[in-house]
């Protein structure tokens, strides 16, 4: 949830709402193997994905996001950015 949260608050704030569907586009995959989440918007990422400076109050959402998931991606191209992550079921103790 902190991730999708921050994945979603990113776009708004920094993305670009796509024409085709009017926004941001959030994509929830639930699989055997767990829970997948896609945000995307049509913005152009400009950033660059290095940890924030200490006394910074902002810059940190990235790091989070690749912290608390079990694959984390960042797919910035022409046509928008895409932030892909998921997390893994953790199989149930016998």
């Amino acid at each position: 949830m902190l991730a999708t949260s921050e994945a979603v608050a990113n776009a708004v704030l920094h993305g670009e709402a796509c024409s085709e569907h009017g926004g941001i586009r959030l994509r929830v995959d639930g699989a055997d193997d767990g829970l997948w989440v896609e945000v995307c918007d049509c913005g152009r990422f400009r950033g660059c994905a290095v940890p924030a400076p200490e006394n910074s109050t902002g810059g940190r959402g990235m790091v989070i996001m690749a912290a608390v998931t079990d694959g984390f991606e960042l797919v910035p191209n022409g046509s928008g950015t895409r932030v892909r992550f998921g997390k893994r079921q953790v199989a149930a103790a016998a």
